[in-house]
């Protein structure tokens, strides 16, 4: 009985003897650059041939890019799989860069970058947040390039798993001297054999782990956090073709207007309703925002004013573009919340914190009056500023 606890001992120790000597493993990890506005969360991790990264961006463009060292301890020379990729999602994408062989005994230098690449739809934001999880498998090659087995290829493919049948027969032979031994001795065979069967089948998943184990995976979290925009509203405008783009015209009812002559030159989209001047940057909760004066076109015109139309939404009208400051804005919810994606949130005043509200209705209908030039904080959604037009 002292040699069967023996043989035991020793088939409990199989995995470890057989791998225990040699390794392949992450050595360090280490930030090679990032964009400005990437956020690190977390210091990457890593464990073994495992490394995890927790990352948030802001911008599209936004990048991190990792040096990673891989320890080869092993008598054995490997290949970088060349095909093996991350799964590149629409917004994020993946790119690792390697030198070609790990030789044995020594050490190889991954580059994994990692780039916000599309903005995020605001469809798909939970808690105005988009977060992503990845994985990349890469697969270490032999120096007869072929990939180290894995459980699935051990079974689709024994002519790349060599060691795999001989730890089994090595398990087989040892629990076939156990039986000699037990018969020998006159013990109850069938209870112990049936005990051996059951830790021999308990070994085989630890050593199908262990020649797993060479396998280098990358677990990424991303999270990106949303910019929002600040628009201004007001009546009217003549708008040059050039910088529709600077608006949003979707309440708006627009005509083309051309002024003393039909030229390109002098050709104006005349909008009127609701229309928004979009500031030309987008901001991030906290940031701190600049209130914006508009410069906004009008037509000078005599009493004589003449439109006329000369085709199905194009007019000829003559007078002459000047232009006027808008620089006194109301900020509620007062039609605010009525316009696309603008809202307003009770806590909006608090967070905005303005240097000088000139009226203050907040407490009875949501509502405040402030004059530009000045700054607020940004708060975590569209917001959208009135202007204000005086009682006549």
């Amino acid at each position: 009985m002292k040699y069967i606890k023996y043989l035991l001992i020793l088939i409990l120790f199989i995995p470890y003897i057989v791998f225990a000597k040699d390794s392949v493993e992450i050595k360090s990890i280490s930030l090679v650059e990032k964009s400005e506005d990437t956020i690190i969360n977390n210091e990457p991790t890593f464990n073994g041939l495992t490394m995890n990264y927790d990352i948030s961006f802001r911008l599209p463009t936004d990048y991190v890019k990792y040096k990673v060292l891989i320890h080869n301890d092993t008598d054995t020379e490997y290949n970088i799989s060349e095909d093996t990729s991350f799964n590149n999602s629409n917004y994020i994408s993946y790119k690792y860069e390697v030198d070609d062989i790990l030789k044995a005994k020594s050490e190889i230098t991954i580059f994994v970058t990692i780039t916000y690449n599309k903005k995020v739809d605001e469809s798909l934001l939970v808690n105005n947040r988009y977060t992503e999880t990845n994985q990349a498998i890469v697969q270490l090659l032999d120096q007869n390039n072929e990939i180290v087995p894995t459980e699935k290829q051990i079974v689709d493919n024994p002519k790349t798993a060599i060691i795999f049948p001989v730890l089994v027969l090595l398990v087989v032979i040892t629990s076939c001297l156990i039986a000699t031994v037990l018969i020998l001795n006159k013990k109850n065979v069938i209870k112990y054999i049936s005990f051996i069967l059951l830790i021999s089948i308990c070994l085989l998943p630890i050593i199908v782990n262990a020649i797993e184990s060479l396998k280098l995976t990358i677990n990424t979290n991303i999270e990106i956090q949303p910019s929002y925009k600040v628009g201004y509203l007001y009546e009217d405008d003549y708008i040059k073709e050039s910088d529709l783009k600077k608006y949003d015209l979707s309440n708006s009812d627009c005509e083309i207007r051309y002024i003393n002559s039909v030229s390109e030159e002098n050709k104006y989209y005349y909008c009127s309703g609701s229309v928004i001047r979009i500031d030309d940057q987008e901001y991030y909760p906290n940031d701190k925002v600049e209130l914006k004066s508009i410069q906004n076109n009008y037509l000078m015109y005599d009493i004589n004013h003449n439109l006329e139309e000369i085709s199905e939404g194009v007019f000829l009208e003559y007078g002459e573009i000047n232009s006027k400051t808008v620089n006194k804005w109301r900020y509620g919810l007062l039609g605010s919340n009525s316009i696309n994606n603008y809202i307003v949130n009770i806590e909006d005043k608090n967070i905005m914190n303005f240097e000088i509200i000139y009226e203050d209705y907040w407490e009875l209908g949501q509502m405040i009056y402030v004059n530009s030039p000045q700054t607020f904080t940004m708060p975590d959604h569209n917001i959208l500023f009135i202007e204000n037009i005086p009682a006549r």
